[in-house]
């Protein structure tokens, strides 16, 4: 379970995937991956995989995720996706300080996300530097970050 998350991946790095799940083998009898209300940046000038899943999990599940920068999704047929979204840089506060909070107007337009279980539902949120905060209460949007912009 990968659950409200910030994953960046910098301009420099070779490995253009950013998360890649069963790529070195299946090891155990079952086998899942789930997201959701994760924020994952690609900041490759060449854009790259956001995620990587090999075929032979029984089940692949993401919702609400917010796909940020150039890349793909490489998931296997059967994989149960809903409310991802992608993004482009204009939609956030600030995102060269960090800051993956949508604007007033990105809010609006990303409304709507799709039902997650409470147990997938992120808790906590990243505050810059090194903090954290309780999600705010409500229907929660794509991505990370739910606080409103000061």
């Amino acid at each position: 379970e990968v659950v409200g998350n910030i994953i960046q991946q910098g301009s420099g790095t070779r490995n253009s995937v950013m998360l890649s799940y069963g790529v070195e083998g299946y090891r155990w009898p079952v086998n899942r991956l789930a997201m959701a209300h994760n924020t994952l940046v690609n900041d490759r000038r060449y854009g790259g995989t956001f995620v990587r899943v090999k075929p032979g999990a029984q089940a692949v599940w993401t919702r609400n995720n917010l796909w940020v920068g150039q890349g793909r999704l490489s998931l296997p047929p059967g994989a149960d996706s809903e409310g991802d979204r992608h993004a482009e840089w204009p939609a956030f506060v600030q995102p060269a300080r960090q800051d993956y909070r949508l604007t007033e107007a990105s809010r609006a337009a990303m409304s709507g996300s799709a039902a997650v279980p409470l147990a997938m539902q992120p808790l906590f949120e990243y505050r810059h530097p090194l903090q954290q905060r309780p999600v705010p209460a409500g229907l929660l949007l794509p991505g990370a970050m739910q606080a409103l912009p000061r």
